[in-house]
Protein backbone atom coordinates (compact mmCIF):
# COMPACT_ATOMS: atom_id res chain seq x y z
CA UNK A 1 0.00 0.00 0.00
CA UNK A 2 0.79 3.81 -0.62
CA UNK A 3 -0.25 6.72 0.50
CA UNK A 4 -0.29 10.38 -0.04
CA UNK A 5 -1.15 13.51 -1.03
CA UNK A 6 -0.02 12.22 -4.90
CA UNK A 7 0.51 8.63 -5.32
CA UNK A 8 1.54 7.40 -8.61
CA UNK A 9 -0.19 3.57 -8.85
CA UNK A 10 1.73 2.88 -11.81
CA UNK A 11 4.67 2.79 -9.57
CA UNK A 12 3.37 0.45 -6.96
CA UNK A 13 2.56 -1.56 -9.99
CA UNK A 14 5.96 -1.89 -11.18
CA UNK A 15 7.52 -2.27 -7.33
CA UNK A 16 5.05 -5.16 -6.77
CA UNK A 17 6.30 -6.82 -10.46
CA UNK A 18 9.97 -6.31 -9.43
CA UNK A 19 9.58 -8.04 -6.56
CA UNK A 20 7.31 -11.12 -7.54
CA UNK A 21 10.37 -11.38 -10.00
CA UNK A 22 7.71 -11.59 -12.49
CA UNK A 23 6.61 -8.32 -14.56
CA UNK A 24 3.80 -9.90 -16.65
CA UNK A 25 1.96 -11.12 -13.23
CA UNK A 26 0.60 -7.62 -11.91
CA UNK A 27 -2.47 -6.07 -14.39
CA UNK A 28 -3.37 -2.58 -13.91
CA UNK A 29 -6.74 -3.71 -12.63
CA UNK A 30 -5.11 -5.52 -9.80
CA UNK A 31 -3.56 -1.93 -8.33
CA UNK A 32 -6.47 0.08 -6.63
CA UNK A 33 -6.63 3.64 -5.56
CA UNK A 34 -8.75 5.31 -3.05
CA UNK A 35 -9.28 8.34 -1.28
CA UNK A 36 -9.19 8.75 2.45
CA UNK A 37 -9.43 12.04 5.05
CA UNK A 38 -6.08 12.45 6.03
CA UNK A 39 -6.70 11.63 9.63
CA UNK A 40 -7.07 7.98 9.09
CA UNK A 41 -3.72 8.43 8.62
CA UNK A 42 -3.05 9.75 12.04
CA UNK A 43 -1.59 12.90 10.39
CA UNK A 44 -2.91 16.88 11.39
CA UNK A 45 -6.24 17.22 11.01
CA UNK A 46 -6.28 19.61 8.50
CA UNK A 47 -9.22 18.51 6.49
CA UNK A 48 -6.78 17.23 3.34
CA UNK A 49 -7.64 13.96 1.51
CA UNK A 50 -4.88 11.54 1.06
CA UNK A 51 -5.10 9.07 -2.09
CA UNK A 52 -4.07 4.88 -1.32
CA UNK A 53 -2.85 2.96 -3.86
CA UNK A 54 -2.82 -0.83 -2.91
CA UNK A 55 -2.38 -4.16 -5.01
CA UNK A 56 -5.75 -5.99 -4.77
CA UNK A 57 -2.91 -9.18 -5.45
CA UNK A 58 -5.40 -10.92 -7.48
CA UNK A 59 -4.76 -14.24 -7.86
CA UNK A 60 -7.96 -15.98 -9.43
CA UNK A 61 -7.84 -13.98 -12.35
CA UNK A 62 -6.30 -17.45 -13.64
CA UNK A 63 -8.74 -19.14 -12.16
CA UNK A 64 -6.32 -21.44 -10.50
CA UNK A 65 -6.76 -22.54 -7.29
CA UNK A 66 -2.98 -23.79 -6.66
CA UNK A 67 -2.38 -24.11 -3.41
CA UNK A 68 0.75 -23.82 -4.33
CA UNK A 69 0.89 -20.72 -6.60
CA UNK A 70 3.36 -17.90 -5.29
CA UNK A 71 2.55 -15.23 -3.49
CA UNK A 72 4.28 -11.77 -2.34
CA UNK A 73 5.20 -11.89 1.40
CA UNK A 74 6.79 -9.55 3.82
CA UNK A 75 10.64 -10.57 5.58
CA UNK A 76 9.71 -10.58 9.44
CA UNK A 77 13.44 -9.97 9.82
CA UNK A 78 14.75 -7.61 7.22
CA UNK A 79 10.97 -6.10 6.03
CA UNK A 80 11.92 -6.81 2.40
CA UNK A 81 9.24 -8.55 -0.02
CA UNK A 82 9.70 -11.80 -1.54
CA UNK A 83 8.06 -14.13 -3.43
CA UNK A 84 7.62 -17.66 -2.19
CA UNK A 85 4.53 -20.67 -3.06
CA UNK A 86 1.40 -19.37 -0.68
CA UNK A 87 1.37 -22.55 1.66
CA UNK A 88 5.08 -22.26 2.60
CA UNK A 89 5.91 -21.94 5.86
CA UNK A 90 8.72 -19.31 6.12
CA UNK A 91 8.85 -15.99 7.41
CA UNK A 92 11.55 -14.78 6.41
CA UNK A 93 13.28 -14.31 2.77
CA UNK A 94 15.92 -16.22 1.68
CA UNK A 95 18.50 -13.90 2.18
CA UNK A 96 17.40 -13.94 6.15
CA UNK A 97 17.66 -17.61 5.98
CA UNK A 98 21.11 -18.35 5.02
CA UNK A 99 22.46 -15.41 7.72
CA UNK A 100 20.59 -17.98 10.01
Amino acid sequence: MVYGRDVHPSTLKQFVAEALEDPGSVQDEDIRTATRNDWDFGAELTGGMMRVSYWTQNYRRSKIDDPNRNALFLCSKCRSLFSQSLTSHWTVCRKCRVRT
